[in-house]
């Protein structure tokens, strides 16, 4: 599990660190991208894979250390689907996605993510933690 876990990461990672700044850069096949991962995992230390699979306390709401000898910078993981939240100052409060998706309005929905989007890029956060759906029933726990 703890194999299949850190390979998902790391996949991701590289597709977000290969693909992301050129809009129009060829993408690579499930295949290279698998290849790129596991070569990747396989040059990290144990402690630097514990890291990126568990993070550590920083400035975001999930944050992975950067490895600098593998030219990887990290990633901040950060609260909210309704803009970037966790206390990072000037930040936009978004209307609630339901209230969005009361309007029927697919442009203003689109609009609405797109502008959500721009402001996590802008304050360097690489994953947005949002929307979420808690499917334990369990009323005593609240958001799992």
């Amino acid at each position: 599990m703890y194999d299949y876990l850190l390979l998902a990461f790391t996949l991701s990672t590289c597709l977000l660190l290969t693909n992301s700044a050129n809009i129009n850069a060829p993408k690579r096949t499930w295949d290279e991208a698998i290849a790129l991962a596991t070569g990747f995992a396989r040059q990290m230390t144990l402690e630097e894979k514990c890291n990126m699979t568990s993070g550590v306390v920083g400035a975001c709401a999930g944050f992975v250390t950067p490895v600098p000898r593998l030219n990887f910078t990290g990633l901040c993981f950060q609260d909210s689907p309704s803009g970037v939240g966790d206390h990072v100052q000037f930040s936009t409060a978004f209307t609630a996605g339901i209230q969005i998706a009361a309007t029927w309005d697919r442009d203003l929905f689109y609009e609405r993510a797109a502008a959500i989007g721009q402001e996590f890029k802008g304050k360097g956060v690489h994953f947005a933690l949002g929307p979420m759906m808690n499917i334990d029933r369990n009323a005593l726990r609240g958001r799992n």
